[in-house]
């Protein structure tokens, strides 16, 4: 080994010996308790989460049989100029002269010793796809670290903790950097860190809590959390049939693991330059609490049509004897994900109703990826538990294929014994949004509390997803990071909610009408 290496503030020191005070338990425990099981990082600009990331994994490359992972969403975000795999060779050289650098399988391995398979090993790899865990599928993660976390989906995550295993004489844990990010699902980890809704600072981090370790189980998709060990066994511990709480050993008992998060900001690291921290001080108002000073609640202002709170959520679904009309819009895409195509564009529909109070209410929400060939399939699951009294509204898209799928559709729904309409898009994207974000915008839409699911990525009961989508739609085209299926879905539901079909007054019109008629052949 060459130099020593420490930890440049005091976050990365407390990311890198955080303990969770659980007392001497374990054989990998100290009077101050185990390693910490998950620990996120990070939160503003200049806070060094790179450097924390690689001293994380340096902790242990001296252990035979370490295998420690660094994971970014893609190969190109761990391979770009100055990225970590560029830190990581120049961090892990330096310090052992020895390391073998792998270039092609993007590995290190540390060490005299001889055997592959015993020699520490840092492994930098992507995780792009949901459904991609074949890369990880047997493997046994030492430990493991997500780098800029809020680019992976939750499942993701969670599938890389449920891959923690070793045969190193050590604790298997978890650690993930982030940026704060208001709409993605790290927020509600770490939402007990952050100063609250009616504080001055609300979204920003609390220092008080700083470093505190809290403890969680998952019950289904619910996370259940408590601010000790002992605390959450006599809550939520599992008992036999006299009421005692099963030994910790006994497999039936509950496992809850321990969690963190610590901030870091360009004020903590002492390596950062005056410009860069008076660069961060002069930005505008919604960057600089961003980036200076790490807030979760500000977004830039004026860069969708949709607020989440403009929105009015319900606890239940209103009366039938509220409701005039309902309708449920589909917005269609043709592809599964692939490596050709790795964010393909969703397979929606949105169900709306049209109130006599003058509101519009949202009952349903439902997002996935399939094929042309299982549209019908999606179409009529949702129409049998709507029931016939619902319209089912189509898109009608350009195009002679479009046109065929459409009709077949139509045809099988109304044989079903169902209402189907098909819809033209008339004008741009943004220009039939705005009716929809209007009434949104003056408080007329209602919506069912948690009434969104997003099959493709296993998300259930929650509407980040769809609000995510509103909030940050602008009008422009669809992306792979930003997708319109939504807003397209709601501005359908709400303009076949909206309209009135108007019947033709037959009758006036024969009444004013001569009905005898001159027959020649009574001449």
């Amino acid at each position: 080994m060459g130099i020593e290496i420490a930890p440049a503030s005091k976050p990365q020191e407390l990311f890198l010996t955080l303990r969770d005070g659980s007392g001497k338990r374990s054989k990998w425990a100290t009077e101050d308790g185990e390693e910490v099981d998950i620990i996120f990082y990070g939160g503003q600009a200049g806070g060094g989460k790179t450097f924390a990331s690689l001293l994380h994994h340096m902790k242990y490359i001296h252990i035979p049989y370490y295998k420690g992972i660094v994971i970014r969403r893609t190969t190109p975000m761990l391979t770009k100029p100055g990225a970590i795999w560029d830190e990581a060779k120049a961090l892990y050289k330096e310090y052992d002269d020895k390391a073998r650098i792998r270039n092609k399988d993007m590995k290190i391995s540390f060490g005299p010793v001889e055997s592959l398979e015993k020699k520490a090993e840092v492994s930098f790899t992507h995780f792009e796809r949901v459904d991609d865990t074949d890369n990880f599928q047997g493997s046994q993660l030492s430990s493991a670290v997500l780098d800029e976390l809020c680019q992976f989906e939750e499942s993701q995550f969670l599938y890389i903790l449920s891959r923690l295993r070793t045969k190193a004489e050590m604790k298997p844990v978890l650690r993930a950097t982030m940026n704060p990010n208001p709409d993605s699902w790290v927020k509600k980890w770490i939402s007990y860190y952050l100063y609250p809704e009616g504080h001055e600072f609300h979204g920003r981090p609390d220092p008080t809590k700083q470093g505190v370790v809290r403890w969680f189980i998952r019950d289904g998709n619910d996370m259940i959390w408590t601010m000790s060990r002992e605390e959450m066994f006599e809550k939520h511990g599992r008992r036999d049939s006299f009421g005692n709480l099963l030994p910790e050993t006994d497999k039936k008992q509950i496992k809850p693991l321990s969690f963190a998060w610590i901030s870091a900001s360009v004020y903590d690291n002492p390596f950062i330059e005056d410009n860069y921290i008076a660069f961060l001080e002069g930005l505008p108002r919604i960057e600089k609490e961003i980036l200076l000073y790490g807030s979760w609640e500000a977004r830039p202002e004026g860069s969708g049509l949709v607020r989440r709170e403009w929105f009015k959520e319900k606890d239940q679904e209103p009366a039938w004897t509220e409701i005039e009309k309902t309708v449920r819009a589909y917005d269609f895409a043709f592809t599964k994900k692939s490596d050709l195509n790795p964010f393909p564009d969703y397979t929606i529909s949105v169900k709306m109703s049209r109130l006599k109070c003058g509101d519009y209410f949202i009952h349903d929400i439902r997002q996935t990826r399939i094929l042309p060939g299982e549209w019908l399939d999606f179409i009529m699951q949702a129409a049998i538990e709507d029931g016939k009294h619902v319209d089912i509204i189509i898109p009608i898209d350009p195009g002679a294929g479009a046109k065929f799928a459409n009709d077949f559709l139509s045809k099988q729904i109304s044989a079903a014994g169902y209402y189907v309409r098909q819809l033209r898009a008339q004008g741009k994207k943004a220009d039939r949004f705005r009716p929809f974000a209007s009434m949104v915008m003056n408080g007329g839409m209602q919506i069912l509390k948690n009434c969104a699911t997003d099959y493709e990525n296993g998300i259930y009961n929650d509407l980040s997803f769809f609000y995510n989508q509103l909030e940050s739609f602008d009008g422009s085209r669809s992306t792979s990071q930003r997708k319109d299926d939504l807003c397209d879905g709601c501005a359908d539901a709400f303009e076949a909610c909206a309209s009135t079909i108007v019947i033709p007054d037959f009758l006036g019109s024969l009444q004013m009408t001569n009905l005898k008629m001159d027959n020649t052949f009574l001449r």
